[in-house]
């Protein structure tokens, strides 16, 4: 009987949970934080000798909503990236990239309930970037050039949000579609400038391309 009890509890917990965090007036925080390094040594028998390449990478995207109707939300995401590589030989450095970047834009999500603990959701995203990317060569140092890189992305994702408490949700999901118009910028020492536009089509539907996150939800009534 103490079993039946708190097994019912549990569930009448869990579809309180998908109710209520899904309510008009609540807000809505996620994100995700990345970092990545790898150092990897190549043996080369000839005269440069062996090869030692380093990379770091940093990135965290936070993002914040509100639900404006019952299922609806609508905010802001941020995206801030640090990237750096070397590589280096006998001789010293042979090269290193910086690269750092600030994106940010709206959103918005809509969600569907399928189950009392599960609801599908869809999402448009639009989103603006910039980049700076420096190139350095110790050796070469008329080869040194500096790139800047600004961007509109607009894409959509599709995903799946279990809700295990009242406060949080994990999510699965795939961004399918995504179009990117970006503008770039490389400055060299010599006073020569190169400029390029690029625009970018992405139909992404692999098992590669799915992403797990979470959100947590505040109830503001």
């Amino acid at each position: 009987m103490k079993k039946f009890l708190l097994g019912f509890l549990v569930f009448q917990l869990i579809t309180f949970a998908a109710s209520a965090q899904l309510q008009k007036g609540n807000k809505i925080l996620g994100g995700t934080i990345n970092y990545s390094t790898s150092t990897t040594t190549s043996d080369n028998s000839g005269a440069a000798g062996g090869q030692i390449n380093k990379t770091n990478n940093f990135n965290v995207s936070p993002s914040l909503g509100f639900f404006v109707t019952d299922r609806t939300v609508v905010g802001l995401m941020f995206d801030i990236n640090s990237y750096s590589n070397e590589s280096s030989g006998l001789t010293g450095l042979s090269f290193r990239i910086n690269s750092n970047q600030f994106g940010f834009g709206p959103f918005v999500r809509r969600y569907f309930s399928l189950k009392e603990w599960v609801a599908f959701y869809g999402q448009a995203e639009l989103g603006f970037s910039n980049q700076k990317t420096e190139l350095t060569y110790p050796s070469f140092p008329n080869q040194n050039s500096e790139l800047t890189t600004k961007a509109i992305n607009l894409s959509t994702s599709l995903g799946l949000a279990f809700f295990p408490t009242n406060w949080m949700s994990v999510d699965l999901s795939i961004n399918p579609l995504t179009f990117t118009h970006q503008i770039t910028r490389q400055k060299e020492v010599s006073p020569n400038t190169i400029e390029g536009n690029t625009n970018t089509f992405n139909f992404n539907l692999t098992s590669n391309s799915f992403q797990l996150g979470a959100h947590f939800f505040f109830n503001m009534k």
